[in-house]
This record gives structure tokens, sequence and C-alpha cells, in this order.
């Protein structure tokens, strides 16, 4: 189940970043992605130990 939510969390916040990015046209709309696209790379890490079985 942990896994499905990362994959799914993994779809939805570039989406909503990119979204919020667009709307806000200051510099915070540039670092929501960026803190967006953090979190998915910390995401994607979590995810490849959770199918190797690291992480439990």
């Amino acid at each position: 189940m942990l896994f499905i939510s990362y994959l799914v969390t993994m779809v939805v916040i570039p989406t909503a970043a990119t979204l919020w990015g667009i709307a806000e046209k200051s510099r915070w709309g540039t670092g929501v992605v960026v803190v967006a696209m953090l979190t998915v790379s910390v995401l994607s890490i979590r995810c490849l130990g959770i199918w190797q079985g690291a992480y439990v």
C-alpha cells in the first residue's frame, strides 16, 4: 500500500506544482516547482528501496 501511495504521489505532485507554478508569476512559483521535483526524486529513491526490499 505504501508503494502504491508513493507512485500516486509521484504523479500528483508534479502536476499540482506545475499548475501552481504557472499561476504564480513570482519567484515563489519557481520555488514550488523546485521543491516538488526534489520531493519526487526522494519518493523515487524510496520506491526503489521498497521495490528492492531494503525498506519495510
